[in-house]
Order: C-alpha cells, then sequence, then structure tokens
C-alpha cells in the first residue's frame, strides 16, 4: 500500500512513494502502485517509477464512474509524458 486507503481493512501503515521509487529501482518488471491512489497523488506513483496504478474508491466513489475513470486515465498518461520529455 502506497498510500491510506479509506477502506482497507488492513491498517498496516502505507509504505509511501520512497519505497515505491526503491522497488521500482531494483526490479527489472513493471510494477503496478496500489493503495490510496487517487487523481491528486497518482502522478507521483509514475514520477516514482511505477507503470501503472490500481485504484477502485477513486472511481467507485466518484458520482460518474465512467467520467472518473477517464479522468484518471488522462492524468497517468500526462504525467508519463511529462516523465518522457525529462518535466517530472
Amino acid at each position: 500500500m502506497i498510500f491510506p486507503a479509506r477502506l482497507k481493512k488492513d491498517l498496516r501503515a502505507a509504505k509511501g512513494v520512497e519505497a515505491l521509487r526503491k522497488v521500482s529501482q531494483a526490479v527489472k518488471v513493471p510494477i503496478v502502485a496500489i493503495g490510496g491512489i487517487d487523481h491528486s497523488n497518482a502522478p507521483l506513483c509514475i514520477e516514482a517509477g511505477a507503470a501503472g496504478c490500481a485504484v477502485i474508491t477513486a472511481v467507485i466513489g466518484a458520482p460518474d464512474v465512467r467520467q472518473a475513470t477517464a479522468n484518471l486515465a488522462q492524468v497517468i498518461r500526462d504525467a508519463k509524458a511529462r516523465l518522457e520529455r525529462g518535466l517530472s
């Protein structure tokens, strides 16, 4: 878990973005960030080396699930584009 998750019953401490960065640098396979990820912090996960983000609450809890999903996907695409341009 990267960030504290509101609905997670397992209350272990969130590991944070720095732990995600260390893991992404240590392995050669794509990793996916999970745990408390939303539109505001998904770019931090991508910048730390995650190939993608797994989310539930960020979209299921939204009034318009389809729009929330589209918005989150765009946020992630934008973060990846900034990384490719060296603008993170």
